[in-house]
């Protein structure tokens, strides 16, 4: 997950219209009904890709709340770092790192209450 997250830091670095856009209030208010739809098309992409590098062991309804939080409040930090820094304030990108290694790792944890859903190979790679 934290490479995912890198991706998209260095894709706000490196094109600079993307950040704008992703975070443009007019733009993002004129969609706001098609907003959650795209979100989980979004999310179940991420969790079949995932599924088939054996990250997760399955993708179903709890997994998928769990992206949502863990997205939503990656989106929100990101663009917090972009507002701070125009290159990504490095302090921000740090913390922001540092969540998904906890969210990671509470999933990895719930799914010993729940059914496996987590591979244990994403531990490794959430670090």
């Amino acid at each position: 997950m934290v490479a995912v997250f890198d991706e998209f830091v260095g894709y706000f670095r490196t094109e600079p219209g993307f950040c704008r856009l992703w975070y443009n209030p007019a733009y993002f208010v004129s969609i706001k009904t098609r907003e959650r739809e795209a979100d989980l098309i979004v999310l179940r992409l991420l969790g079949r890709k995932l599924t088939k590098l054996g990250l997760l062991d399955t993708f179903d309804v709890e997994v998928e709340f769990d992206m949502i939080v863990l997205f939503s409040q990656l989106e929100a930090l990101l663009g917090l770092a972009f507002r701070v820094d125009p290159h990504g304030d490095p302090k921000t990108l740090d913390k922001t790192r540092e969540i998904i290694r906890m969210q990671t790792a509470l999933m990895v944890t719930a799914a010993g209450h729940r059914k496996p859903r987590v591979a244990s190979r994403a531990v490794a790679v959430a670090g």
